[in-house]
């Protein structure tokens, strides 16, 4: 059952959502491939984001069990050289765990932001993370777990690198968008006890919060409905992926039979009861509690992808635990929105990230 939550999740998300994955910027140029590294050699590379000066270590390697997916970037703020103790802010990508990374030009403006805010920091160390993503075609049996576990592998291999060089790592704020979002927040309740780093705080920007929402229940029926629509996604149409993964060219007639054959016979789902109860298991919501790391959520009322509904939800519960929680709202924002400096600025996200770096991550 690793894989089902992903699986059936992800076609909806890519149904509805355009997702870029080339590597041209905003700006219209074609950014440099850097070569992958060893922890063993590991190059400096000054880099500059609208006229700030920082370092950034590319491409980290992070566990001995190579992915090409399993690599970071860190950001060095300016005087890191002088530098005795940090905090750092890790960031997953979205990408509706199957698709993305750290490098989507969808991102970019996003990270420069990051960055700009960050760095004026003396002592924050920021680290955009890649992980392993869930195969729609099952060539690789990747889980949640696997990309929770990519987080403790990353976040062990950055301290350890940074403290080997003589900077003591103090604490951990975690956070992305949408799926990162997601695992984020998942991480930080399941494992934040655990974390090589104390976690000081978590942050969502439109992650998903609670898979047993009437929106994911509806999933089978949206996807048939994507199917008989021939929704095509990456000139690719569904019927024609559909039929290579079922063996069956999808029609009306049988269209029940390939969406069994896809997901629950590919999945090991045996029945609508365990898909629910798979539901559960990978919601944050199910394990908030009175001691949850510290949480900030940003989203838009109006997001097409995630149910606005599942932050409010999520939020409340934290409260009522006597958590600290808040839900900073974008109003009529879609599932983009919580990535834009306006936005992070208007609705005082902004703000708070500030004072819970310097209340929760010291």
């Amino acid at each position: 059952m690793k894989k089902f939550i992903i699986f059936i999740f992800s076609f909806i998300s890519i149904f509805f959502l355009v997702s870029c994955k080339s590597n041209t910027t905003t700006d219209g140029t074609t950014t440099k491939e850097v070569e992958t590294t060893t922890k063993e050699t590991i190059p400096l590379v000054a880099q500059t984001v609208k006229g700030k000066d920082y370092y950034v270590i590319k491409n980290v390697i992070y566990t001995d069990t190579f992915s090409v997916t399993q690599n970071s970037d860190i950001y060095l703020p300016k005087g890191y050289l002088s530098l005795k103790e940090a905090r750092i802010v890790l960031f997953l990508h979205g990408g509706a765990w199957v698709m993305g990374s750290k490098d989507t030009s969808g991102y970019q403006d996003y990270i420069g932001y990051m960055n700009d805010l960050l760095m004026g920091y003396s002592n924050i160390i920021f680290i955009n993370m890649n992980y392993r993503l869930i195969s729609l075609t099952g060539s690789e049996d990747i889980s949640i777990n696997d990309q929770l576990d990519d987080i403790t592998s990353c976040l062990k291999t950055s301290v350890d690198l940074l403290e080997a060089s003589g900077i003591k790592i103090t604490r951990v704020a975690i956070g992305g968008h949408s799926a990162g979002g997601h695992l984020s927040l998942l991480y930080s309740y399941q494992r934040g006890n655990d974390a090589y780093r104390k976690l000081g705080f978590v942050f969502s920007l439109s992650g998903p919060a609670d898979m047993t929402d009437e929106a994911y229940s509806n999933t089978l029926k949206k996807i048939k409905e994507g199917i008989l629509n021939n929704t095509t996604y990456y000139g690719t149409s569904s019927q024609e992926l559909f039929s290579k993964m079922s063996g069956l060219a999808p029609t009306s007639e049988n269209i029940d039979l390939v969406i069994n054959r896809v997901v629950f016979t590919a999945t090991g789902i045996n029945s609508i009861e365990e898909y629910e109860k798979g539901m559960a298991s990978v919601s944050p919501i199910t394990f908030a509690s009175n001691d949850a790391v510290p949480t900030l959520i940003l989203q838009g009322d109006k997001d097409e992808i995630v149910p606005y509904r599942n932050s409010v939800a999520l939020k409340d519960k934290l409260i009522s635990f006597g958590a600290s929680a808040k839900l900073y709202t974008i109003s009529g924002g879609n599932h983009m929105s919580s990535t834009l400096k306006e936005n992070w600025d208007s609705t005082g996200f902004l703000s708070a990230f500030q004072d819970y770096l310097l209340k929760y991550c010291q």
